[in-house]
């Protein structure tokens, strides 16, 4: 499987809106009747309008800079054997594709968690509701504590930022 992930970007600036690209692929639709047609689907629905989708994705830039990307396209390619698997058929392809979006929010609530005594480092997976405030370390019982101006231990410590702090939300 080959994955690329790509800022949308209309010539040296970044889209503000997703409307375009949306257009552009909502094109494949084009002719075909209702049954054949492939709409837009998220981890919970099925059959998503164009116009949901640009709602959904230009209402999550809040805090981004004109200098920032507002959306990424993710463009997932299966192996020859993988579509084999899959048998080419559309909802196999959506059943796959959601696996590998279960995957990826799961990286992202994973964090490796570095002791700042001893320096051994565990992963852990990083709360969603709260902010966690003490870590022990599990070799030197090392108890962490975020560190001045950070939320949490995730921020101080971890490989990645807290899951508010990933979005640009205030946390805690």
């Amino acid at each position: 499987m080959y994955i690329t992930i790509t800022p949308q970007k209309l010539g040296n600036n970044y889209s503000q809106s997703s409307a375009d690209f949306v257009g552009y692929l909502e094109k494949e639709n084009q002719g075909l009747k209702q049954g054949a047609m492939e709409h837009f689907f998220n981890q919970y629905d099925e059959g998503i309008s164009a116009d949901e989708v640009v709602k959904e994705i230009d209402g999550n830039g809040a805090k981004l800079k004109k200098t920032e990307p507002k959306f990424y396209s993710i463009t997932v390619s299966p192996s020859k054997y993988e579509l084999n698997r899959l048998q080419n058929n559309s909802e196999d392809l959506k059943r796959y594709t959601r696996e590998l979006m279960k995957d990826y929010v799961e990286t992202i609530l994973k964090s490796v968690l570095t002791c700042s005594n001893c320096g051994h480092r565990k992963q852990e997976e990083m709360p969603t509701d709260a902010c966690q405030f003490f870590y022990q370390c599990e070799q030197c019982k090392e108890i962490l504590r975020p560190k001045e101006g950070d939320c949490c231990v995730f921020c101080s410590f971890g490989s990645k930022p807290c899951p508010p702090i990933q979005e640009n939300k205030s946390c805690c």
